[in-house]
């Protein structure tokens, strides 16, 4: 009985281990998609930037705010591509699964 209790607690934490790994592939591959549209943003914003200062109507601050912008949206960006890339190796190694990097999700 001891043995069987041991099993069951077993499977219980595995399928614990399994649905928390799905739900941070989804958490990160929603940061993922909102990051993408948002990098387009910041790149149209910076380039803005850039030209109302190159006319003069700006400064070299609003300049530096939009490279900064900019590269925070890329660093959340690559964060939320690690964060799905460990999900899913956790989830299959989980499953019993060998990591595929061709199944990436920055291919």
């Amino acid at each position: 009985s001891q043995a069987r209790l041991q099993k069951d607690d077993f499977v219980d934490q595995l399928a614990v281990d399994v649905h928390s790994a799905c739900l941070d592939m989804k958490k990160s591959l929603a940061l993922i998609n909102s990051q993408k549209d948002t990098v387009d943003e910041a790149k149209e914003a910076l380039r803005l930037s850039i030209v109302r200062f190159d006319n003069g109507a700006g400064t070299n601050l609003d300049v530096y705010d939009s490279e900064v912008s900019l590269a925070q949206v890329r660093q959340n960006l690559a964060q939320g591509t690690y964060d799905y890339t460990m999900a899913k190796a956790q989830l299959d190694r989980l499953r019993g699964r060998e990591f595929s990097s061709e199944e990436a999700i920055w291919q």
